[in-house]
């Protein structure tokens, strides 16, 4: 399985840069790409962290 895994995370970063190679994006865009991971990370804690909404809350809105 090990080496499945390997495989599949090599295929995904080859497919990634190549994505990133044709849209020419440079430096810029690499970047972007690096910190997807962190930002995913971010969210997931920042879910985690929050106090989840008993109940639906809806916005007051004005009507014409």
């Amino acid at each position: 399985w090990l080496e499945f895994s390997i495989g599949c995370v090599a295929a995904i970063m080859l497919y990634v840069a190549r994505g990133w190679t044709l849209s020419g994006t440079g430096l810029r865009g690499l970047l972007d790409l690096i910190g997807a991971p962190i930002f995913v990370v971010w969210k997931v804690m920042l879910m985690i962290r929050s106090h989840p909404q008993r109940e639906w809350v809806r916005t007051e809105r004005k009507h014409p």
